[in-house]
């Protein structure tokens, strides 16, 4: 139920009219609120969360509310289904609401109270009675006025087996009978505000159980493939370039050209993330994730971070863990892929990269490159960053000796076969065969010669020597 044939998120439920039978609300005034708060909520959800949703009225066939939907054309909506019938007019949706008692029970003259009880409790003798999974979610003896109720359906119940309906969701309304406890007698200026606040009280208990399960969903991740062509032009200049793939006005993901399109690995809207492919990337495989204005990350860098955004931050660096989890299963190799920010980043837009360990690649081009992403007081993990946020509520005291560590020599590193690196043609050449051997069945025992920097430069490319010893 979380997204539709084309991949698009979606949340589907049906519901019933409610406190229009045994409590007798005014049916032409019941039937204005519920198409009002159909649409307001509606669209505020397909607006906000980017999520398509499906709503479908089920009333049975003789219902005042009913009558009233499909004889005055002035209650249509484009964005509410109305359906005569009850259990049997609807399949596929997340979740039936419906009215209660104030027991909770099947009485009264409310049909679709009447109709889900008896369908609940006549599966194996009851063994998944509306009484008795009430009581596993609930110790409220008596339901109180515009709260929502909700239950799971089992797997095995034919609700859920065959209709594919997984929730019930119910909600007492406000009270005109006289002859019933909580009468409003009338006061219809309170009984609507009450009846509003029932239907948005079973949207959202619907909506909060789609949104969990919507971010404990399994995302359809695609198999990475870096993208070949010309980079496009960045529109705001180099330093923006970030910017071209989320709105820095709205926060949203805006329709983006072929050539930008092209460039995005992975979305998650529900976070408010965007995952792209790195346009120079030091590895084989490089993915920067940047966080949306609705996500509550929409910083320049790190040095912006405080303590207010770890909240935030533990859930983007949740997404970023799960696509590196991903790409460790779906490309085995012995390099890990870390996760980390650039103490100072050469592009606005916070981004945290996800790079794999070889450093393979044709873009690793000089001792700047090598070295942010090799020394840890500089490129700094998500969890260092978590820490000291924790602790001192912003980032400046980790982050004051960082630029200096660009100025290191190439050192030893535990990625590289020789002890020091005199230029980046030895280390490239060095990499390379590391790489090599760390993906051989047979591993070798490589000696790289070293020279200096002058000796390199004045050597054509094919005088340099490489000596490799058998184990």
């Amino acid at each position: 139920h979380v997204r539709n044939e084309q991949g698009e998120r979606k949340l589907k439920f049906a519901f019933s009219s409610v406190s229009t039978g045994e409590f007798k609300f005014d049916p032409k005034k019941a039937a204005a609120i519920l198409v009002d708060t159909v649409e307001r909520w509606v669209g505020i959800k397909e607006k906000n969360n980017r999520v398509k949703v499906e709503v479908t009225l089920m009333e049975p066939i003789g219902s005042p509310v009913l009558k009233v939907l499909t004889e005055d054309p002035k209650y249509y909506s484009s964005k509410l289904c109305v359906s005569s019938g009850l259990l049997e007019s609807v399949k596929n949706v997340h979740a039936i609401c419906f009215g209660c008692t104030m027991r909770m029970c099947a009485a009264g003259e409310n049909k679709s109270n009447i109709a889900i009880h008896k369908k609940m409790d006549e599966f194996e003798n009851g063994k998944y009675s509306m009484k008795k999974l009430l009581k596993e979610t609930t110790n409220d003896v008596f339901s109180q006025v515009a709260k929502a109720y909700v239950v799971g359906i089992p797997k095995e119940h034919p609700l859920c087996r065959d209709n594919k309906i997984k929730y019930i969701c119910m909600a007492r309304g406000p009270n005109m009978n006289e002859n019933r406890d909580e009468c409003l007698h009338g006061d219809y200026a309170i009984g609507e505000r009450m009846l509003k606040a029932t239907y948005e009280s079973m949207f959202n208990a619907i909506a909060q159980i789609y949104r969990k399960q919507y971010k404990g969903e399994n995302h359809q991740f695609p198999v990475y493939q870096q993208p070949t062509g010309v980079v496009p032009r960045p529109k705001y200049g180099f330093r923006n370039a970030l910017l071209d793939y989320c709105d820095p006005g709205k926060g949203i993901l805006r329709t983006l050209k072929a050539e930008l399109e092209c460039r995005v690995f992975h979305r998650n809207n529900c976070l408010g993330t965007v995952c792209i492919y790195d346009a120079f990337p030091k590895s084989k495989i490089h993915l920067l994730v940047i966080p949306l204005r609705r996500s509550g990350l929409a910083v320049d860098n790190i040095k912006d971070l405080k303590r207010k955004h770890l909240k935030n931050l533990k859930l983007f660096h949740a997404y970023g863990k799960q696509v590196a989890t991903y790409l460790s299963k779906s490309k085995p190799s012995t390099f890990p892929i870390k996760l980390g920010y650039h103490a100072i980043p050469s592009l606005n837009r916070l981004h945290l990269h996800i790079i794999s360990q070889d450093f393979d690649s044709l873009c690793l081009k000089n001792k700047k490159h090598w070295n942010s992403f090799t020394q840890t007081g500089f490129f700094m993990s998500p969890q260092i960053i978590e820490n000291h946020l924790e602790k001192e509520g912003n980032l400046a005291n980790l982050l004051m000796n960082a630029k200096d560590l660009m100025n290191l020599p190439l050192g030893k590193s535990s990625l590289v076969v020789h002890n020091i690196c005199l230029s980046m043609f030895v280390l490239s050449v060095n990499m390379y065969i590391h790489n090599i051997c760390t993906n051989c069945v047979y591993k070798t025992s490589i000696t790289l010669i070293t020279m200096s920097v002058t000796d390199i430069n004045d050597m054509p490319y094919k005088q340099h020597a490489i000596v490799a010893k058998p184990p």
